[in-house]
């Protein structure tokens, strides 16, 4: 058994002794910006059932930024792409989630490992970013 069909393998373990812990999250998927700036989101809004963690945190950039940290959502099951010119699936950094909370808040972030089977990562971590009313200053 290879290394891959081990972490596929692992992570539908995952799948199913963690259905307890998830929540229903919605994702907006972004299709386009338009000449004005604006973002625009499939009409379709994805619901994942996913575990989210809220604890407030940062992230360090590279450059040695810090960013606030709202949520950090594991989705365990893959999705299918959406194709649009420029978008990166699974998750494209434009793309807004809604959590049962009431917190929404983009893309920060999708690290992960990607399946060379499928292109795609064995599972989908995304950070969310803080809302500006929620941030505070030090």
């Amino acid at each position: 058994m290879n290394v891959a069909k081990i972490l596929r393998k692992g992570v539908g373990i995952l799948d199913k002794q963690t259905k307890s812990l998830t929540v229903s999250v919605q994702h907006y998927r972004w299709v386009r910006t338009d000449p004005n700036g604006d973002d625009h989101y499939d009409s379709t809004v994805l619901a994942h059932q996913a575990i989210v963690d809220e604890s407030p945190n940062v992230k360090y950039t590279k450059g040695g930024v810090t960013v606030p940290v709202a949520a950090t959502i594991l989705i365990l099951r893959p999705f299918a792409a959406l194709v649009a010119t420029g978008r990166i699936n699974p998750v494209d950094p434009r793309d807004m989630f809604k959590l049962p909370s009431g917190l929404s808040g983009q893309v920060l972030e999708t690290p992960g490992v990607t399946d060379p089977g499928t292109g795609y990562q064995y599972f989908s971590e995304v950070r969310i970013g803080v809302p500006e009313s929620r941030r505070t200053t030090v």
